[in-house]
């Protein structure tokens, strides 16, 4: 067992460069660690208040009942999330699995510490979502001390079946991309296409909770009458529409993962039997993973390796092309054929994609639905809707713009040529030349979803003439400004000596910062376009102006400012040594 706590030691530390700093970090490495650090804690911030939030609005709708299966389901499918996107480059594919296998460790205790270090990730997400919601909800159901510690075990539990179900579809994913010629394509796009799935059932789950209960027969207008949900001013007619809509909501989120049934009936009505069957699935998935990972972790590496050896000795020629346009395309098939470079890229851009299609299905009703999904003691979504409708045409494109902010694939472009870096540091070529296909690269993949996008986003909300341009300019300015920046941070703070791709994509400091100020640009942008507005035309009776043309002035000059500062960066990055 001592050998199998330095593993698991290994494991943590290694899991955002906290080694590397503790043994050979420099003065710059600990500040990034840091910055990290603290970007964790606003994005743990954030995901508390939405989930406490959400606890708080069931309550007041009088449908807290619901919030044991959401809660389950929440930390099961972020856990199923978040070892998908792992496990590849961290129980499979990592470049130095050989020389940790060569270890005088047993294999099941490799198997372990690395499924430890993902059970970690899913624990705090797991927490983070879950544990806000058991404090909104769960003092006004009235549960037991057995039920506290079902729900308190929940937490723990929830991520371990998902976790078993994600590593298998990984490995598939990554067996099926070993062998077939486009296969690590495959295994991107189905990867995008699980992560866009996912966030897509959380925000109709979440958006749900308005529909289900003000739609049934009066509950939605009851609600700010109720104490918690059950107060003695109900009707009997009242609290049976209450108790179909949480039935309803309850239903829908179980139907995401079935299991989370046995563990709400455990919580919310003290059912042992049934929490124990959802505690037994759960410890009997995790421990069968970990026994086959045991048996079989060696030979599936030397399965996938062999395969990547097979793809690339039958890689066909490339054709003669200009040498822009070449190195361009060759930025876009590394993209495409790293699985989870792919998903970091291309996740915003399909997310903005949903965001412009869901616009054209809603038409003129979009602010109706928005009203219809936030929920305020007090007030209807018939109140809220007035306000929220100056806001449409103010907001969305912002809205889109913070999907694409996510897609800054040239802030690792240059990390992940790796031991080939000599390669661009040998052709014939200037360093100009080589940066400018990475930015165009990351342009390519992001831009054009942005402007398809916006214009679906204009054809379906029928905005005006200026808010339109400002739909198509806004976003495209943000795709401009995160490639820059992207590539000139990460020409400052190259880093080749990674094990696995996921190190890059995910953790490295050039990605932190250009998500943390794109994100923070958006946000500061969105509230000028409101803001401004709002100061400078007052309306009466504390509403909002029709913010129209003055917000959409507001938005094309930040856009010009964002693509200036892209020109600026874009220069710089030019200028790039690529020399070691």
């Amino acid at each position: 067992m001592p050998k199998l706590g330095a593993m698991l030691r290994v494991q943590f530390l290694g899991m955002f460069g906290i080694n590397r700093v503790i043994h050979a970090g420099s003065g710059a490495d600990r500040i990034r660690l840091v910055a990290l650090a603290a970007l964790f804690v606003l994005i743990g911030a954030f995901v508390v208040a939405y989930a406490y939030g959400m606890g708080t609005s069931l309550v007041a709708l009088g449908i807290g009942e619901a919030v044991p299966a959401l809660a389950v389901v929440a930390g099961s499918l972020s856990g199923a999330l978040v070892t998908f996107l792992k496990a590849n480059g961290i129980l499979f594919g990592a470049r130095d699995f050989d020389l940790t296998a060569s270890l005088p460790v047993p294999l099941w205790q490799v198997a372990l510490s690395r499924l430890a270090a993902i059970y970690g990730m899913n624990l705090l997400w797991a927490f983070l979502l879950m544990a806000p919601m058991y404090a909104a909800a769960l003092p006004a159901l009235g549960i037991g001390a057995g039920s506290w510690v079902a729900a308190v075990a929940s937490v723990a539990l929830a991520p371990l079946a998902p976790m078993a179900v994600a590593v298998a579809a990984a490995f598939g994913l990554a067996a099926a991309s070993s062998r077939l010629r486009h296969g690590r394509v495959m295994a991107g796009v189905l990867g995008v296409v699980a992560a866009a799935a996912l966030v897509v059932a959380m925000m109709v789950l979440s958006g749900g909770m308005g529909a289900d209960s003000a739609g049934s027969d009066g509950a939605g207008a009851s609600a700010s009458a109720l104490s918690f949900g059950v107060g003695d001013s109900a009707s009997s007619e009242e609290r049976v529409a209450l108790g179909q809509a949480a039935a309803a909501l309850s239903g829908g989120a179980c139907a995401l993962w079935p299991p989370a049934a046995w563990a709400a009936a455990g919580i919310a009505r003290a059912d042992a039997g049934a929490f124990s069957l959802f505690a037994a699935v759960s410890l009997l998935m995790a421990s069968g993973i970990v026994a086959l990972l045991g048996r079989f972790l060696l030979p599936v590496n030397s399965l996938l390796a062999a395969g990547g050896s097979a793809r690339r000795a039958a890689a066909p020629a490339l054709r003669r092309q200009p040498v822009l346009r070449a190195l361009v395309l060759k930025e876009l098939r590394a993209v495409a054929g790293t699985p989870v470079w792919l998903m970091n890229a291309a996740i915003g851009p399909v997310l903005a994609l949903i965001v412009g299609g869901a616009c054209l299905v809603a038409g003129s009703d979009v602010a109706g639905l928005i009203a219809s999904g936030v929920h305020l003691p007090g007030a209807s979504p018939a109140d809220l809707q007035p306000v929220i409708a100056p806001l449409i045409g103010a907001l969305v494109p912002w809205v889109l713009a913070f999907c694409l902010a996510m897609a800054a694939s040239s802030a690792s472009a240059l990390s992940l040529e790796g031991e080939a870096r000599w390669i661009m540091q040998t052709i014939p070529q200037s360093p100009a030349v080589i940066m400018a296909s990475k930015m165009l690269a990351n342009v390519a993949l992001a831009v054009p979803a942005g402007l398809t996008a916006g214009a679906l986003a204009v054809a379906g909300l029928r905005l005006g003439a200026l808010e339109a341009v400002t739909c198509l300019v806004v976003p495209a300015a943000v795709g401009l400004f995160v490639a820059a920046l992207g590539a000139f941070l990460n020409g400052r703070m190259p880093r080749y000596d990674w094990t696995s791709e996921y190190e890059i994509v995910k953790r490295s400091a050039p990605v932190m910062i250009v998500l943390f100020c794109s994100m923070a640009m958006v946000v500061v942008g969105a509230a000028a376009s409101v803001v401004v507005p709002s100061l400078l035309m007052p309306a009466p009776g504390g509403l909002l102006p029709a913010l129209g043309a003055p917000s959409a002035v507001v938005q094309l000059l930040c856009s010009a400012l964002m693509c200036l500062a892209a020109l600026l960066l874009a220069r710089q990055a030019m200028k790039t040594d690529l020399r070691d």
